[in-house]
């Protein structure tokens, strides 16, 4: 119905701007639609947990960094397999404030076993900020964090960085990792 409004629209006006006609059919048709009913849930039916009721990976949160109104905060969980990590992701993604983030930079290693040899697996995702997640993986590795995962969320704030957002995300890495005890042991 709307389809053949909009369409009409531009029949009519070929070789002019319809963008105003095609907003005017939109909102018509929006105040048109009949008033939703509130979705009910027969008393039988248990509400699920929130997701983060069931947390049991112990993410650590770091501190949250500013400049230039861009914010950062480093969080890091223990993980031992793909399903830890996708399950760490799925737990910090149900954080409003966290899935709102411009950027969660993603890097982890973790090391299993087969035939008593071990496997390394490591990964990493930029989400956008190119570059940033082979940058925390190779610190990661210069540390030996292993059965480790650490995320850099980052909320842009208008103003451009630079290569500052960088460094940023790598001493947020290095930080989280050393309170938390990975990497090397001091003597």
């Amino acid at each position: 119905m709307v389809h053949n409004s909009l369409n009409d629209a531009y029949v009519e006006n070929i070789g002019f701007p319809v963008i105003f006609n095609w907003i005017s059919i939109i909102q018509d048709f929006i105040q048109d639609l009949p008033p939703e009913e509130p979705e009910t849930v027969p008393d039988d039916v248990a509400e699920a947990p929130a997701i983060e009721e069931i947390d049991d990976m112990n993410i650590q949160h770091g501190e949250v960094l500013t400049d230039r109104k861009s914010a950062f905060q480093a969080h890091l969980a223990a993980v031992k397999s793909k399903e830890d990590v996708d399950r760490v992701m799925r737990i910090l993604k149900s954080n409003t404030k966290i899935c709102r983030a411009t950027h969660n930079i993603v890097a982890y290693r973790y090391q299993t076993e087969v035939n008593g040899r071990p496997i390394h697996h490591h990964d990493c995702v930029d989400d956008g900020e190119f570059g940033a997640s082979s940058k925390m993986l190779e610190l990661m590795d210069r540390m030996k964090a292993d059965n480790v995962m650490v995320v850099v969320s980052r909320w842009y704030g208008g103003i451009h960085l630079g290569p500052d957002r960088f460094r940023h995300i790598n001493n947020l890495t290095r930080q989280i990792l050393s309170d938390n005890n990975y990497g090397p042991k001091k003597q």
